[in-house]
């Protein structure tokens, strides 16, 4: 259902709309915390890679060229994407058993809500400014790092 996606986007500093049904993922025993230390990177070549405490939680900037790619660091069902108050042009990709990855500030948003993903799919591009990833369970933001295998 909709419940912890609702409690994911109210959790961020300012809102949010556009609320979809929750992934259904295709194979339950592939599950999301089986690709802790696996996810793909969501900028391929950074320049700079920071830790960052939002309002909203732990995350990470990533620094990288205008106009490159951003891609979804797992397969997933795109949430949302729009604007938001405070992290600007924003993309939220539910991989199912309430895990969600937030992808903020992008320069430009290349998914369209409903849109399933497959692993690595540009969802947007830089424009400068870096981008802000965020893991979340639930309305949690979770440790990234490890997660990337960073």
């Amino acid at each position: 259902g909709t419940s912890s996606f609702a409690g994911v986007i109210s959790s961020l500093p300012g809102g949010g709309r556009r609320i979809v049904d929750a992934a259904t993922p295709s194979d339950p025993a592939a599950t999301f915390e089986a690709l802790r230390g696996t996810l793909a990177l969501p900028v391929a070549a950074p320049t700079r890679v920071a830790d960052v405490t939002e309002e909203g939680g732990a995350g990470l900037s990533f620094f990288g060229a205008r106009s490159a790619p951003v891609r979804s660091a797992a397969a997933g069902r795109v949430a949302y994407a729009g604007s938001h108050s405070e992290l600007g042009r924003l993309v939220i990709v539910d991989h199912g058993g309430s895990y969600f990855t937030l992808y903020g500030r992008l320069g430009a948003i290349d998914a369209s809500v409903g849109s399933e993903l497959p692993r690595g799919s540009t969802i947007g591009t830089l424009d400068g400014d870096p981008l802000l990833f965020q893991i979340r369970r639930g309305t949690r933001a979770l440790e990234p790092r490890s997660w990337l295998g960073l």
